[in-house]
Parts: C-alpha cells; sequence; structure tokens
C-alpha cells in the first residue's frame, strides 16, 4: 500500500506472495476512484477485472473460473447493470443471458450443458448484505468493535481498512489488513471481522458468485 494524505494506491498479496489484488488510486478528500480493479487467484490466474470511473463500477465487468476459462460477463452503467450480462458453465457453454436496464432485468434465458433452454432458477442479480444492509453492518461494529486500552491510553486513532472475501456461502473468508493504523488497532479491527456472522450471498446471473470486500473499521476518541 501506499497511501498519503490525500491518496491511496493498494496493492494486496496472498501469504505466499502472489499478487491478490490491486486498486486504482483513490483520492481521500473526494473518495473518487479510476480506473480497472483486478484480482487474481494464488495460482496466479485472473479472478475479475472491474472498471471503475467516479468510484462506480462502469463498463464491462468480467469474472473468470480458477482455471482460467471465463465465468461470466456484464455491462455496468454508474453502479448498476445495464446491458448484456454472459455468465459460461466451467466447460465454456453459456449458463444464462440477461438483458438490463438501469438495474432491472428485462429479458432472460437459461440453458441446460446441451445449450437446450431451460427454466431460469432464482434471481438473475443480488448483491451481497449483511442482514438488512449497511445499518445492520453499523450497529455489529457499534456493537462489537473493542478499543483497545493502550491504544486508548497512547491516543491513537485513525481508520483501519480491513479486505475480505464473503464466500458462496455468505461466510467471510481471509480477513487481512489493506491499511494499517498501529498493530493493537489492526488486531482488534480483525478480530470483529472474523467474528462476523455470515452475510447474504452475493448472486450473479442466478449462481452464488464470492465477492471482495474492503471495510474501513473507524476508531475515534472521544474527547470531553
Amino acid at each position: 500500500i501506499e497511501a498519503s494524505f490525500t491518496k491511496i494506491d493498494i496493492k494486496d498479496y496472498y501469504l505466499s506472495g502472489e499478487v491478490r489484488r490491486t486498486v486504482p488510486t483513490i483520492y481521500v478528500n473526494t473518495g473518487e476512484c479510476n480506473g480497472i480493479e483486478e484480482m487474481w487467484y494464488e495460482n496466479g490466474n485472473k479472478m475479475s477485472e472491474t472498471p471503475i470511473r467516479k468510484g462506480s463500477t462502469d463498463g464491462i465487468y468480467k469474472q473468470w473460473h480458477e482455471d482460467g476459462k471465463l465465468h461470466l460477463t456484464a455491462n455496468f452503467k454508474s453502479g448498476v447493470p445495464d446491458g448484456e450480462a454472459i455468465a459460461y458453465y466451467p466447460t465454456g457453454e453459456v449458463m444464462r443471458k440477461v438483458r438490463f436496464t438501469n438495474g432491472k432485468e428485462t429479458e432472460g434465458e437459461c440453458f441446460n450443458l446441451t445449450g437446450e433452454a431451460e427454466k431460469c432458477a432464482g434471481a438473475a442479480l443480488k448483491t451481497a448484505s449483511f442482514g438488512s444492509g449497511i445499518s445492520d453492518l453499523m450497529q455489529y461494529l457499534q456493537r462489537n468493535l473493542k478499543y483497545p486500552a493502550l491504544a486508548r491510553r497512547k491516543g491513537l486513532q485513525g481508520i483501519v481498512y480491513i479486505g475480505f472475501l464473503i464466500d458462496i456461502d455468505g461466510s467471510v473468508k481471509d480477513p487481512h489488513i489493506v491499511r494499517s493504523v498501529d498493530d493493537d488497532l489492526d488486531t482488534a479491527a480483525l478480530d470483529v471481522v472474523r467474528q462476523m456472522p455470515k452475510w447474504e450471498s452475493n448472486i450473479v446471473l442466478g449462481q452464488p458468485n464470492r465477492l471482495t470486500f474492503l471495510l474501513p473499521v473507524r476508531f475515534l476518541l472521544q474527547w470531553r
């Protein structure tokens, strides 16, 4: 991670040293981020490409299976799907085609492995969520985050950024520090993420899908 008071550049690694994720420059004051966010499997194959414009997904999102075969493509506009999205079986055949207009599904069809049309099962798109949404996530952090006594006595505060994977069953996997503040604050932030209950799974073209998440955990001293 390269950071200053005005911007953050993120390049994240597996314990093996292989690159896990790169994120375009984030400007702290505005939150603006433009470019391509890329993720890789630990075997070196690319996992996904997310085009970002003004902090939102904008353009053609792509995701691959771990063996390198294309999993899905979807066109986004200002953070919502808009246009055609296609999901593929691991063997390469088309699984599902959906057309979105401003985030709403307008057309859709599904296929079996032999290419025959079949009834689509489940919603085409559903973003992973913690309980009923961001308010539940904030309440969880407020109730469970423990401010380390030593850090409090030292007057330490700041924002620890934790990256993690929301697996296909909604469980939190591989929480890790993306931006550090202090060892004690980092540990407390990791602990509260590790203890999280399962999220509602991320659904992409009807299939449970892994999702990476970057969570800012704030430690703020209240001065009297």
